[in-house]
């Protein structure tokens, strides 16, 4: 309805302000679950809003164009613990929230801004060097109504995969620091231990594209 631009821009900006807010956290609990609702809302449409260009212009090596864009979670979660450990350590834990907020809003507003380019925007060159953006309208699509999607038996598959492996993957993200800190590791090791975690996610997206651009999905 609004495309994957214009919702991409507040999904940015959502998620800064929720990072940064994290900075005013109080003793008190709902503060703290308020502040996580606020950036759980953003980050669930991050891998729709991201991905809505990649589907719709990528025919050919869909599988890699997608793993290349999923790819920067995974460098984020190597990168981000060390970097916010080190922002903990020397100023503080507001400090490293409104710094990671910040760079959060610097680099990625300025990109979608400026050079997103969605399927629902056309370029139309006239005289030359003259070139204005129009809108397309959404094509009309034949398919299942939602209804009819929610009931099939694909979609309740792949939405109880989703949920079991998300289920585990953020239990282990949230507990394995303090699994290790129990362990004698200090904090700077177990948020470097990280890295493992996030070029393996990296890589296992690679290898999982290649496979699908060579195979069914299935």
């Amino acid at each position: 309805r609004l495309g994957a631009r214009k919702v991409g821009l507040a999904v940015v900006a959502i998620m800064s302000c929720a990072i940064m807010l994290m900075s005013t956290t109080t003793d008190n609990l709902w503060h703290w679950w308020m502040s996580w609702g606020l950036y759980g809302i953003a980050g669930t449409a991050t891998a729709t809003v991201w991905l809505a260009p990649i589907s719709g212009k990528f025919h050919k090596g869909r599988g890699l164009a997608i793993a290349m864009v999923l790819a920067g979670a995974g460098l984020a979660a190597a990168v981000l613990p060390v970097a916010g450990n080190f922002l903990t350590v020397n100023e503080g834990w507001r400090h490293a929230y409104l710094v990671i907020g910040a760079m959060f809003a610097i680099t990625a507003f300025p990109l979608t801004y400026f050079f997103w380019r969605g399927t629902e925007e056309q370029t139309v060159t006239h005289k030359g060097d003259a070139v204005q953006s129009a809108q397309v309208q959404p094509a009309s699509l034949p398919g299942m109504t939602v209804r009819e999607g929610l009931r099939s038996r694909n979609f309740q598959l792949i939405l109880f995969a989703q949920m079991i492996g998300t289920l585990t993957s953020i239990a282990l993200g949230v507990n394995l620091i303090p699994i290790l800190i129990d362990g004698k590791i200090s904090v700077g090791h177990a948020a470097a231990k990280n890295k493992e975690q996030g070029l393996g996610a990296t890589v296992g997206q690679l290898t999982g594209s290649w496979g699908h651009d060579r195979r069914s999905a299935k």
